[in-house]
């Protein structure tokens, strides 16, 4: 099991690129992986 910070492109995608994010923090998840995913944070 390793901590993973998610890292990509937010800006300017389409609500964020958060499906993207969900996308890839559910598979790490799945694999026992502890997921940072900055689309969880609040837009403001």
């Amino acid at each position: 099991m390793a901590v993973i910070y998610i890292a990509g492109p937010m800006t300017g995608y389409k609500d964020h690129n958060r499906t993207a994010f969900f996308t890839e923090a559910m598979r790490l998840a799945a694999d026992g992986h502890v997921v940072l995913n900055p689309a969880t944070l609040p837009e403001d």
